[in-house]
């Protein structure tokens, strides 16, 4: 269902408008008098320009669909929203300035500045990660490498299993590199190994290679470029494999660092 234009003006106390499966060239909400709130929920549906009015929206639920355009008050004005707000990352926004959509990243901002004013972190991340993506058109060359490396690798803090899968794929590539070079070598007399420590020097070849790969990498994770003093059992075996560690060891530190950003400011930690 096609349709040109929404302009829902508030004259009852109270008003739920759900909109599922439709299109519509302008959605506005505005609200006369002194009345309550309404709430606005929204499925799978294409809006080529929506319109947000201060003190009008309760509860606001988005999934699915698309959003072209949106008007919403600046920072430092009254808030669209009051109640409950869940905005799904499914809905299809525009990252590039496209004629007739959204331009710059202003309107990103404008909706982020609103739902951090809730404490909705969720929704506002979502914004964010927008806004970045926006403002990767109007900044420079290095700016942008790391403004996509950073989408990549977290989604702009947004997202706790990204940085997780992106440390376990790196530390599996890894290790496989350095088993299939046979890049690890102990760094011990044999009598320095007990324990589970001694697979590093089992006779069976196949297995101590293994067990080399995996120490090697792994203490390239807890202890990146070596800045810890502390006694290694498996080094490098020569140069190529040191370069192969110190790589990984400075993405997965990365990664790692991006994992704690995420989680605390998921959780709101300080």
């Amino acid at each position: 269902m096609y349709i040109e234009k929404i302009l829902v003006s508030l004259h009852a106390s109270h008003l739920d408008l759900e909109l599922v499966d439709c299109q519509i060239g302008e959605l506005w909400v505005q609200k006369t008098g002194n009345l309550h709130r309404s709430n606005l929920k929204i499925t799978n549906t294409y809006i080529g320009k929506l319109v947000l009015v201060e003190d009008t929206i309760g509860d606001f639920d988005i999934r699915g669909g698309f959003v072209g355009n949106i008007e919403c008050p600046p920072p430092g004005t009254g808030n669209p929203f009051s109640g409950s707000v869940k905005v799904s990352a499914k809905v299809d926004f525009p990252t590039t300035p496209t004629e007739g959509f959204i331009q710059g990243a202003q309107p990103y901002k404008n909706m982020q500045h609103h739902f951090r004013a809730l404490d909705n972190h969720l929704a506002a991340d979502i914004f964010h990660s927008l806004e970045m993506r926006m403002e990767r058109h109007n900044d420079s060359p290095w700016s942008n490498l790391f403004n996509i490396f950073y989408g990549l690798i977290s989604n702009y803090g947004a997202s706790i299993g990204k940085p997780l899968a992106w440390l376990a794929g790196l530390f599996l590539v890894c290790s496989v590199a350095i088993y299939g070079y046979d890049g690890a070598e102990k760094a011990s007399a044999d009598d320095q190994y007990s324990g589970w420590q001694k697979n590093l020097i089992s006779p069976d070849k196949d297995t101590a290679r293994i067990a080399k790969a995996l120490y090697l990498t792994a203490s390239y994770t807890v202890n990146p470029l070596g800045v810890f003093k502390t006694k290694n059992l498996i080094v490098p075996k020569d140069y190529p494999a040191l370069a192969v560690s110190t790589v990984y060891s400075i993405f997965s530190s990365a990664s790692f660092t991006l994992l704690i950003l995420a989680i605390r400011r998921r959780f709101k930690l300080k």
